[in-house]
């Protein structure tokens, strides 16, 4: 599974600018949440996949820099055994 969203992540980054896959990766809504406990919000919880994505690249040392190289980052991935864990 983590293999998996590494590889879409790869695939966001190659779609050209202003795609809805991109900017729902970087929409930020203002809203004021009320008192208590805040319900999960889809955002919140993509921002977190997005943060363990992140983290998962580090890990295998992949840069945004490989997306462009679509072969490099598939057997980055690939190799990265961490479907493993």
């Amino acid at each position: 599974m983590r293999v998996a969203r590494l590889r879409w992540y790869g695939h966001v980054l190659r779609r050209e600018g202003g795609s809805v896959a991109e900017t729902a990766l970087t929409l930020e809504v203002k809203v004021i949440r009320p008192r208590g406990r805040p319900e999960t919000r889809l955002l919140d919880s993509v921002n977190s996949r997005i943060d363990s994505v992140k983290s998962d690249m580090t890990e295998v040392q992949l840069t945004a820099g490989y997306a462009n190289g679509w072969n490099k980052w598939w057997r980055r991935c690939s190799t990265a055994n961490l479907d493993k864990r």
